[in-house]
């Protein structure tokens, strides 16, 4: 049997939220591409991990580029800005053997106020590879990179850890997460989706705490946004979610973790994640009627409650390590 190939990784950026890697529990979805490569092992008796993997900043890992199988942009306001693609390219130049992988990490709905498309186009062909984890944008990149191909897959999540701090159902707390997103501070329709459900109390939790003061005479329980470990916690104690995305597409995180938990989620169809693991819950962006009406069933129907829980906790292995690591490998050897 062939030797399987040993791959070093790389995550480079200009900047990046630390807090994304020391919260105790590393955010799921895009930041967990290196540690895919970092903690993947193989049956061997040492236990080794046969694969490398890191995150590194542009000027410690600059001038050791080569050093790397795979090195991965996420393109986000800096990286295009300072030109990073074209940095990366230059240093390696035409011919290497390190294979470059751009990954655009703004919502299409955000490009406006962030990127100039020709310029984004011209850095995204210094890649060997493009991908994308959400389906608005692969149909924007296939549209702005016509003779590109766009690879489709979803961010990779540590699932072990979450599925094993989920809560079993008669231990959690009759209480309806609603997750207002700092990208879309979209309350106003967490507040009419979820105003008249019975049976439930509602906490909003925002994740842009500045929308506290306007939220206050809506929602009789709000809690601003907590460090990730701590947000967990209370998603695992809820009965359910629903979730603000009515105004803007997204990979969605958020979904991929209440599945781990099988806690069901209400999102909407603008949230790939939402499609590809929760359909039965999903509804149309824009739809609050459908949204609330939809809560309402979960809350009042337990077996069709456990039905969804189920299938999105079998589905999220799509989502896995493993999974991640051959969807990556099976596009570089593409």
């Amino acid at each position: 049997m062939q030797q399987q190939k040993k791959y070093r990784f790389l995550h480079i950026a200009f900047h990046i939220h630390q807090q994304l890697f020391f919260d105790g529990i590393v955010i799921s979805g895009f930041y967990n591409h290196h540690r895919v490569f970092e903690l993947l092992q193989n049956d061997n008796p040492q236990g080794k991990p046969n694969h490398y993997g890191k995150f590194g900043y542009w000027h410690q890992e600059k001038g050791k580029l080569d050093q790397y199988d795979i090195i991965f942009v996420g393109i986000s306001r800096p990286e295009l800005q300072g030109n990073l693609m074209s940095l990366i390219r230059e240093e390696l130049g035409p011919n290497s053997k390190t294979k470059v992988v751009a990954n655009v990490d703004y919502a299409v709905e955000m490009w406006p106020m962030a990127f100039n498309a020709t310029h984004l186009r011209h850095e995204l062909n210094k890649a060997d590879f493009i991908f994308a984890a959400e389906r608005s944008m692969v149909s924007h990149l296939k549209a702005l990179m016509t003779d590109r191909t766009i690879h489709y897959f979803p961010h990779p999540t540590d699932l072990a850890v979450l599925k094993r701090i989920g809560q079993p159902i008669e231990g959690r707390q009759n209480r309806n997460l609603a997750v207002i997103h700092r990208y879309d501070n979209n309350w106003m329709d967490m507040y009419i989706s979820t105003k008249d459900l019975r049976n439930i109390e509602t906490y909003a939790i925002l994740l842009d705490p500045a929308i506290q003061v306007e939220c206050l005479p809506y929602f009789q329980y709000t809690v601003n946004g907590v460090p990730y470990p701590q947000f967990i916690e209370m998603l695992s104690h809820s009965k359910i979610v629903t979730d603000s995305y009515h105004k803007m597409h997204s990979y969605g995180r958020i979904p991929v973790e209440c599945a781990c938990l099988r806690v069901p989620i209400v999102s909407t169809d603008w949230v790939t994640s939402a499609l590809e693991i929760w359909p039965e819950t999903t509804v149309p962006a824009g739809d609050v009627l459908a949204q609330r009406d939809m809560a309402q069933r979960l809350i009042d129907d337990p077996k069709f409650y456990k039905e969804v829980t189920d299938l999105a906790y079998d589905r999220v292995e799509a989502c896995g390590y493993e999974n991640s690591f051959m969807n990556f490998v099976k596009m570089i050897e593409s």
